[in-house]
């Protein structure tokens, strides 16, 4: 009886395991730790083209450079199979006026095509412009 509570508690512990070192390595976690590297300027250890890099710093740089609140990430996956996946990246920024009203809204996106590289590892392949930063229409 014991050994079968011992075997089943470990099974449990593996299991549970085994999902959060799959959310934790997920597409969607990837891409937000390199948005998010790319952010802050800690640039040292991406393993990406400089294309890609500097696409990204593209949308925090039209942000400055409009004066734009910081900008808001929201990350997706939009598909997936077998050792590859796609990750949509969309940005948003609100222009804010003295009285404190929306003046403007300003968004764009990204798609990030991501292969998996081992059980907890993904490489971001490519990453592709959908939607040019710029002022949405209101």
């Amino acid at each position: 009886m014991k050994k079968l509570l011992l075997f089943i508690c470990i099974s449990i512990l593996l299991i549970v395991g085994c999902v959060i070192l799959r959310n934790i390595a997920s597409p969607e976690s990837t891409v937000k730790s390199v948005i998010e590297k790319v952010r802050s300027g800690d640039l040292q250890n991406l393993q990406m083209k400089q294309n890609d890099i500097r696409l990204i710093w593209s949308y925090f740089e039209f942000a400055d450079l409009n004066h734009l609140a910081p900008l808001e990430v929201q990350v997706r996956k939009v598909a997936e199979n077998n050792d590859d996946a796609q990750v949509m990246a969309t940005f948003q920024a609100i222009d804010y006026g003295e009285d404190n009203k929306i003046r403007g809204v300003y968004g764009g996106s990204l798609t990030f095509t991501l292969h998996k590289t081992s059980f907890a590892s993904w490489d971001i392949v490519e990453v592709d412009e959908k939607e040019k930063m710029r002022k949405k229409d209101t």
